[in-house]
């Protein structure tokens, strides 16, 4: 929680992402990101990853008087033709172990079942339907 992450951190993190979208992680990470020391620098950024399902109450206040950051991040705003060719590389190097990703696998019959884990916060990484 935050309490760790600024105790830790004593101005806070540079970076901070929620990557479930449940409304209390989503309100931890900009009190979570670096406060501005005035004339020294900005403050932190925080990261929308996860997929909101409730709206989320902001201390705007906060964002404000510390220069935080709140923005979002759709497929980690990958642009594909420009991104997949250093991602294949990195992978084809070992630097990025896609494998070690997968933490389900489902068949085509077990579509049903894949859809509701998903739905229920059951998956816990990333689950792939095998066809």
């Amino acid at each position: 929680g935050e309490y760790t992450i600024t105790r830790q951190l004593v101005s806070g993190a540079d970076y901070a992402f929620d990557c479930i979208g449940l409304r209390q992680t989503m309100e931890q990470i900009a009190p979570a990101c670096r406060t501005c020391h005035f004339g020294e620098h900005v403050g932190g950024t925080a990261v929308l990853v996860g997929v909101p399902s409730t709206p989320v109450e902001l201390n705007a206040i906060d964002i404000l008087i510390n220069e935080k950051q709140f923005r979002g991040s759709i497929g980690g705003s990958c642009a594909p033709d420009r991104d997949f060719p250093t991602f294949l590389q990195w992978h084809a190097d070992g630097h990025l172990p896609l494998e070690e990703m997968v933490t389900e696998r489902y068949s085509i019959e077990q579509i049903n079942e894949a859809t509701t884990a998903l739905e229920e916060g059951k998956i816990s990484g990333r689950a792939i339907l095998e066809f």
